[in-house]
């Protein structure tokens, strides 16, 4: 975030002149510096077996049907994680998920929400923050979950050296084998090359056995350039972005800024359609959901 700032003035280049528009940058700078700071974790939980969270409230794997529905929602530390819950059980777009994919939150949200909703679900902390709630991300599936595991990604954090993660989980849908990923990669402070990295890991962890795979989360591409260059990478791997329509996940100052931060990719199914659901109010996020269909 930081880097994007100074790289990328949000004003005309006349206004960025006067000593006083260059002190008040300055001094945004270092707030932000001081509240990256203040997010610095307690523990980092740099083992990629432990630990870990799991609930089972789905009563039995459902019938098949020809669509899946995911729903990829960063939960903002699960503020108003009741509100959430509402969300999920009534508004439409987001009613009846088969596979969500959650992030930025703890293992008591995930139960909660898993046991609303009659889900299964596993969830790996990334760290704990100072608040002394754990901080990760978590996988919700209508099918038995099979197996799952947490990947640690490199580059931490340069400020306060926390180390981001993507937890996945294995299901069998209809006799085939697929692969789900929750994932959350650093903010702009990490240079573009390092963020790529971390994408590049969760790529290169697919078995090239495993035809069918959802990889979902908030990705922090501030800059469009940045999203395109992540399907460029996705691509080679044979996965496409099935929220590519997609133009915002995430807006401030009344809807004068948008960024498109959260993405959804596929390998071994076809997208239909895709959306976010704009009202929702639980989070500083857009819940974003894709209709998908199994490739034969």
């Amino acid at each position: 975030m930081i880097r994007l700032l100074l790289n990328r003035p949000l004003f005309p280049l006349k206004y960025l002149t006067s000593s006083r528009t260059i002190a008040s940058r300055s001094i945004f700078v270092f707030v932000m510096l001081l509240l990256l700071n203040g997010c610095c974790p307690k523990i980092r939980y740099l083992d990629s077996t432990v630990p870990f969270f799991t609930n089972s409230f789905a009563a039995q794997d459902p019938s098949p049907v020809d669509t899946i529905k995911v729903v990829s929602f960063n939960i903002e530390y699960g503020k108003r994680m009741e509100l959430a819950v509402k969300e999920f059980n009534n508004a439409q777009v987001l009613r009846n998920a088969d596979i969500i994919l959650l992030q930025e939150i703890d293992e008591n949200d995930m139960r909660m929400l898993a046991k609303s909703l009659k889900l299964n679900s596993v969830y790996y902390p990334s760290v704990q923050h100072v608040h002394g709630e754990n901080f990760g991300n978590g996988v919700f599936a209508r099918w038995s979950i099979q197996n799952h595991g947490k990947i640690i990604l490199p580059h931490p954090n340069p400020i306060c050296g926390h180390s981001r993660t993507a937890v996945f989980a294995d299901i069998q849908l209809y006799g085939r084998l697929v692969r789900i990923y929750s994932t959350h990669t650093e903010v702009s402070s990490l240079g573009l090359d390092k963020r790529v990295d971390q994408f590049k890991t969760i790529l290169s962890s697919v078995p090239d056995s495993i035809g069918y795979v959802i990889i979902g989360g908030d990705f922090n591409t501030m800059a469009g350039s940045t999203a395109f260059t992540m399907d460029s990478l996705a691509l080679k791997k044979c996965f496409r972005r099935a929220t590519r329509d997609i133009h915002y996940t995430m807006s401030s100052l009344s809807g004068v800024l948008k960024f498109n931060l959260d993405h959804i990719y596929v390998r071994g199914f076809s997208p239909l359609e895709s959306g976010i659901y704009k009202d929702s109010k639980s989070s500083d996020h857009k819940p974003l959901w894709t209709k998908i269909r199994i490739e034969e």
